[in-house]
């Protein structure tokens, strides 16, 4: 007599992970996802069949202001995003890239996937506000960080040259709902903190978003401030979900 039995589903407890943290988790019925922001050696004790698989590349900081012009808004991470494949269970690498950084999974038969810093969403150019990130599979209402975006650029910095008009630094490109911080990813001296801020604000943390370009600023001397960091990477990978049509 034939039984088909049906495979138990990827689970919670199907894993051990020995970074600084552990992944984030979600299930809803069959549905599961999860999101390993840290470094760390992943296993997996049986195999992910069917799962989408994202990396974010760490975003590239932001350009340092100069005599003449604020500083270029970094280039948000790169996404190397996979629908429906398979993983065999066994140890992976996970290196999670953090400022001007790749993201990296190295599998247990030793394939690599690699999401590369700098390939995501532009920095914003003189004037311009960095590019708004993308959601992840182009999905916005995943079951974990539902509404972030992923890979936006950062924004450019502000000019302050003696005798001359200033002109304002620019808003980093949006992460969605992955920060209700209204300064990250901005270009240096912006509005209140013209002053106080010169230097560009970090991207977010776990969205690859890129740093804010600083300040350029000529007053008896080139005083251009620094850019902010590039936003840390993220790994997520969840159950496959079809396209919407």
């Amino acid at each position: 007599m034939i039984f088909n039995l049906k495979r138990p589903g990827f689970g919670e407890g199907a894993y051990t992970f020995d970074g600084s943290e552990q992944p984030g988790w979600a299930s809803e019925g069959a549905d599961w996802m999860m999101s390993i922001p840290v470094s760390g050696t992943l296993v997996i004790f049986a195999p992910m069949i069917h799962v989408d698989l994202l990396l974010v590349a760490g975003g590239q900081p932001g350009q340092a202001g100069a005599a003449d012009t604020g500083g270029k808004g970094g280039d948000g991470g790169g996404l190397l995003s996979l629908t429906d494949v398979s993983l065999p269970a066994g140890a992976y690498t996970v290196t999670v890239g953090g400022s001007g950084e790749d993201t990296v999974l190295v599998g247990p038969n030793g394939e690599t996937w690699t999401a590369i810093s700098g390939q995501g969403k532009a920095g914003g150019g003189r004037g311009q506000t960095g590019t708004a990130g993308d959601y992840a599979w182009g999905d916005s209402d995943t079951l974990l960080n539902p509404g972030w975006r992923y890979g936006a650029g950062g924004g450019h910095g502000a000019t302050h040259n003696a005798g001359e008009s200033r002109t304002s630094s620019t808003a980093g490109g949006s992460v969605g709902a992955a920060s209700d911080d209204p300064y990250v990813g901005h270009g240096g001296g912006i509005e209140a903190y013209a002053e106080t801020h010169p230097v560009g604000w970090d991207g977010a943390p776990r969205t690859g978003q890129g740093g804010g370009g600083g300040r350029g600023w000529y007053n008896q001397g080139e005083q251009g401030a620094a850019g902010g960091a590039g936003g840390s990477g993220n790994v997520l990978i969840r159950k496959h979900k079809e396209a919407a049509a």
